[in-house]
């Protein structure tokens, strides 16, 4: 026993001193001296230790194994089991160390306070995918241990945790804690940033813009500068403040120490400008950073701004050059394929631009088929399919359309589908295929119904059949359009073809109602002027009073039609009222008035004339010569087309029916020196005129003139 004892103290005289490998060695010597002796339980633990500062952690493992098997103290069992479970961190054995921290931690105390913390710094360790585990154990010690110089630290390993668990509302509020509770930690702008950066991840932006400011102006030296004014640069953007953006960006642009962090705000410089609409100044600055050397941040985005950049300075070859590049860039193992689709989306949009269709086609196509998960791949397809159809391969055309109508996902359907069934139905049509074609435009009514192509579908078949001479087929679809879709473009337009297909297939009856429609339904829409030229065209035709005064009663009874076109119809109908033919005297007064009444309204030429012109036929006929010849000399005066010549004929003839036979033929010459493209006026005043010469006796001048007839 005396030699046990002596071998022990000296043991604790070489480990006062130091001395750890003699130490070790001697307790060897005492352990294997006396196996069963008093020293012997604490000789395990005591080896640990010793193996431990050591840095021997696998042997320390051992040991404090061997000693917390036969210790029955619970204080030294909680210490044995708390140096176990470092031994197995510090050997790099975390999932091992768990089990021992946990025993020691429930014995509470220092230790325990220890241990648990070990443990919470285990479990929330890089790699570990213990993340509920370890906010679990630190929320724990928070709990247990109010009054810890560890609970900074701690909280600081929550906020983390929470951070990384994607759990930003705990993130923030935690972070939160830190500031108030440590206000002269070293720590403060990293608290700042964290919980900015937590606040901004639930979009709180206004919240996190606040501590983002707060970290530039009182931390200027904190390592969380530049990423505050990137974040600060950031929000900016996404509020769509891009002027307010740039200085930030630029200021972390120009900080090459995280050259990573000064490329991505370059590219945001790049990128404000672009969407500031200033693209020269983005281009510099893409130019700038497509001239990095290969491999450099990013390169497949900068040479994508780049191409977006010339793309939108009109400059489509160097775009298209530039999205190849970027296409390039990204083609490697770690590439974003989102990014390399846009490229060759991209591509292929600058040679459709180009005109070359076919090397379009090929891109798209391209694009749709090495990336066929990408959004872009239905919308690719379809291009691909509307560069065949504008080379006339109206197969191939087909074949994309009905691909690319398989690919769209919902969203897609809702913005897309309807422009892929619109094309595809036309194919049939180029086709020859008119019957699916018509039943395509079927189902694109029914799953677009308030879109804008089913009606403009169906309307241009109907002028396409109105072109051929298929006159009541597009009467058939024009109506079609005017009932199903009355408040489109397409179903206003569709009216007025309605009316001229029925004008056109002999409906003349039809097409009247179809323009009435029209021009009470659209007074002031775009084929007013036209469709009264072709109102009063056909009411001209008629021979039939009553249906023209049946027109008439309508458009009168109708306040808001078209005051021009009321008096275009009020014309036509006194027209045929005062018709020579016209017997009845009531009939003749009614068609004055109506004259009357449009002259009150002081309409626009030509109207105003063709009505003076009815006025002076009314007081000829009357017999009121001279207020006739008034009006007929001052419509010669100043019309220089048919109605001109119609009025000096008339001057001429009141000259004649008076017996101033001298007077009216130098009124029927004026018709033939002043309106010569008139053949027929021509032709009847030089007979007058001869006759008249003759007359007189001038026959000289007659068979001057008798020369010139045809």
């Amino acid at each position: 026993r005396h030699h046990e004892t002596v071998l022990f103290q000296l043991f604790r005289l070489l480990l006062r001193g130091g001395r750890n490998e003699e130490a070790l060695a001697l307790l060897a010597d005492l352990e294997e001296a006396h196996p069963r002796g008093h020293y012997s339980l604490e000789i395990a633990r005591l080896k640990g230790d010793l193996l431990f500062d050591l840095q021997l952690y696998t042997e320390a493992r051992a040991a404090y194994e061997l000693a917390y098997s036969t210790e029955r103290d619970p204080a030294r069992r909680q210490q044995i089991a708390y140096n176990l479970g470092l031994a197995y961190l510090r050997d790099g054995e975390t999932a091992s160390a768990l089990s021992p921290l946990r025993q020691a931690a429930a014995g509470g105390g220092e230790v325990g306070e220890a241990a648990l913390f070990e443990l919470a710094v285990a479990c929330s360790g890089p790699g570990q995918d213990r993340d509920r585990e370890a906010a679990a154990t630190l929320e724990e010690f928070l709990l247990r241990y109010t009054a810890s110089p560890r609970r900074e630290q701690v909280l600081w390993l929550l906020g983390s945790v929470y951070e990384r668990s994607d759990a930003f509302s705990r993130a923030a509020e935690i972070f939160g804690r830190l500031l108030p509770y440590y206000p002269d930690s070293p720590r403060r702008g990293e608290y700042l940033f964290k919980r900015g950066s937590a606040l901004l991840s639930v979009g709180d932006s206004s919240s996190a813009l606040s501590d983002f400011f707060t970290l530039t102006r009182d931390f200027p030296s904190s390592p969380f500068l530049n990423l505050s004014r990137y974040n600060i640069g950031y929000i900016y953007s996404r509020r769509g403040e891009y002027r307010r953006s740039l200085p930030f960006f630029q200021a972390v642009s120009e900080d090459t120490s995280d050259r990573d962090l000064a490329g991505r705000a370059e590219l945001a410089v790049g990128s404000a400008y672009f969407n500031l609409g200033d693209y020269a100044a983005a281009l510099g600055v893409y130019e700038r950073l497509t001239s990095r050397p290969a491999g450099d941040y990013r390169q497949d985005e900068a040479w994508f701004g780049l191409g977006r950049s010339y793309y939108k300075l009109e400059r489509i070859e160097a775009a298209e050059r530039s999205f190849a590049a970027a296409y390039l860039a990204g083609s490697g193992p770690s590439a974003d394929a989102d990014r390399a689709a846009e490229s060759l989306y991209w591509q292929g949009v600058c040679a459709f631009r180009l005109g070359t269709l076919q090397r379009a086609a090929t891109l798209f196509m391209q694009m749709a088929e090495s990336h066929p998960r990408s959004a872009r791949a239905a919308e690719a397809t379809f291009r691909a399919g509307n560069c065949a159809f504008q080379l006339e391969d109206y197969d191939t055309a087909l074949v994309r359309f009905e691909a690319a109508l398989s690919r769209l996902d919902g969203e897609q359907k809702a913005y897309l589908g309807e422009e892929i069934l619109y094309q595809k139905g036309w194919c049939l049509v180029e086709l020859d295929r008119r019957p699916e074609a018509l039943g395509v435009f079927g189902i694109l009514a029914a799953e677009y119904p308030g879109g804008l192509l089913a009606p403009e579908a169906f309307y241009q078949l109907g002028k396409a059949d109105f072109a051929a001479g298929e006159f009541l087929s597009a009467l058939k679809l024009f109506e079609r359009v005017s009932s199903a879709y009355p408040s489109s473009q397409a179903g206003s337009l569709a009216v007025y073809w309605a009316g001229k297909s029925a004008a056109s297939s002999g409906q003349p009856d039809l097409a009247l109602e179809f323009y009435l429609d029209y021009m009470e339904r659209f007074p002031e829409g775009s084929m007013i002027e036209v469709l009264g030229e072709e109102t009063v065209e056909i009411l001209a035709g008629k021979d039939d009073p009553a249906a023209v005064e049946a027109f008439y009663l309508q458009v009168e009874q109708n306040p808001g039609f078209p005051p021009a076109m009321k008096n275009r119809v009020r014309y036509e109908f006194a027209r045929q009222l005062l018709a020579p033919v016209t017997e009845s005297p009531e009939q003749v007064e009614q068609g004055y008035l109506l004259l009357q009444a449009i002259r009150r309204s002081e309409p626009a030429e030509p109207l105003r004339s063709e009505v003076n012109f009815l006025v002076g036929e009314y007081h000829q006929r009357r017999g009121e010569l001279d207020r006739a010849a008034n009006i007929f000399s001052g419509l010669a005066a100043v019309r220089a087309d048919r109605l001109g010549a119609e009025a000096q004929m008339r001057v001429a003839a009141i000259f004649e029916r008076r017996g101033n036979a001298e007077k009216a033929a130098e009124e029927y010459l004026k018709v033939v020196f002043l309106y010569p493209d008139y053949k027929d006026l021509v032709s009847t005043a030089l007979t007058r005129s001869i006759l008249l010469f003759e007359r007189l006796g001038e026959t000289e001048k007659a068979e001057n003139l008798r020369a010139r007839l045809p």
